[in-house]
């Protein structure tokens, strides 16, 4: 995120939803999720004596248990699955504002009124992948009127998959990050959950 301690902020969020998708304890409502998250972000910017928008970020998380998974999106970014035919396709878009640039955080009011949340069985529906994206990521990848995604996405999930040797794996990874950071300056973050 822009601000100035979004790294800490998002750490702080997806470590506290990571901890309660594992304890299997996630709040009945997202009001009291957002809350006692808040309550986390907040001692972080005491402790640095600065406001919490400081620690304004967005959050794309998905928890894959044996059959199951549990999709949450705060802010914008994207989220997408690979379907064992092949296909990719959107899962969640997130929010995005009225205007270029603006979405929400989790230090945003009422944030809980803007969640994105799924639950599905990844064996029922085929899904081999995972991949959470940011809006940096998703204006290279994704192609926004046809709901398609570019051939940039198959290739890197087939490294990940086909490549053995980690040294030109990485190798691959820092030329196409090179050939991405040519077309926007915004954060390039992805990641790719998958079955092995």
């Amino acid at each position: 995120g822009s601000a100035k301690f979004a790294r800490i902020g998002a750490l702080v969020a997806c470590n506290y939803t990571k901890s309660l998708f594992e304890k299997e304890t996630f709040p009945e409502n997202f009001k009291d999720f957002f809350n006692l998250l808040k309550e986390r972000i907040k001692k972080h910017s005491e402790k640095r004596n600065r406001d919490i928008k400081d620690f304004s970020s967005t959050l794309l998380f998905i928890g894959v248990e044996e059959e199951s998974y549990k999709l949450i999106h705060i802010g914008d970014g994207l989220i997408a699955c690979l379907y064992e035919d092949g296909i990719i396709k959107t899962l969640s878009q997130g929010f995005k504002g009225e205007y270029a640039n603006e979405t929400v955080f989790l230090t945003t009011n009422n944030v809980e009124n803007f969640v994105v949340y799924k639950t599905g069985n990844w064996n029922k529906e085929k899904i081999k992948a995972f991949f959470l994206m940011s809006d940096g990521m998703q204006q290279i990848l994704y192609q926004k009127s046809t709901d398609t995604f570019g051939k940039a996405l198959y290739k890197i999930y087939n490294w990940f998959y086909e490549e053995e040797n980690l040294e030109k794996l990485k190798r691959q990874i820092k030329s196409q990050r090179e050939i991405f950071y040519q077309k926007t300056y915004d954060d390039l973050s992805l990641c790719i959950l998958g079955r092995v």
